[in-house]
């Protein structure tokens, strides 16, 4: 038989699945498909701590920093964060909630400042919610919002090792240890 031939001949007829395959296919993808949320849920898991109290930090650094220079569109910065936070904030355990407030006031009052006095303005010509502040300039707390008392929390421990890095270390002393041993 040539290619020819093979073009020419009857195209094969597709044969219908017997009742009970297609029956058992159907009840299979059935099954599937009401635990598929399950198997989902156990497979993305997040241990992001903070989510919420991230946002809300973030989406006040937005709103400062349109009196900074640092952010044109306030709308678009959110959405950035809105996204962002869904890793939640370097922190161990949430902050209370008053901390946070504390936090989102002074980048709130920051941005405000510099309004009113401009970009350049020191921490110490906005009053005395900045004067323990290290920040040359009062933008610098919208920036880097740890730079404010009320937000030092943000400073991760230099104690505490992030986790993935203790399960680094932790294998490559094992490592040498088994090579010195």
């Amino acid at each position: 038989m040539t290619v020819g031939n093979l073009l020419d001949s009857q195209p094969v007829q597709k044969r219908p699945l017997p009742k009970r395959a297609s029956a058992n296919l159907g009840r299979a993808l059935f099954e599937f498909a009401r635990l598929l949320p399950v198997l989902l849920a156990i497979g993305c898991g997040t241990k992001a701590v903070g989510m919420t109290e991230c946002r809300d930090i973030e989406f006040a650094r937005c709103q400062a920093g349109v009196s900074c220079g640092l952010v044109r569109d306030v709308e678009a910065c959110k959405q950035h964060y809105q996204d962002h936070c869904l890793h939640g904030l370097a922190v161990d355990d949430v902050p209370r909630q008053n901390k946070i407030k504390d936090c989102v006031d002074a980048i709130t009052a920051a941005g405000t400042c510099a309004k009113r006095h401009g970009r350049k303005a020191t921490p110490k010509q906005c009053g005395d919610d900045f004067s323990d502040s290290d920040a040359k300039r009062i933008c610098d707390i919208v920036d880097e919002p740890e730079q404010a008392a009320q937000c030092t929390f943000l400073i991760p421990d230099p104690e505490e090792k992030p986790k993935d890095e203790e399960k680094s270390q932790d294998s490559g002393s094992k490592k040498a240890d088994s090579d010195a041993g």
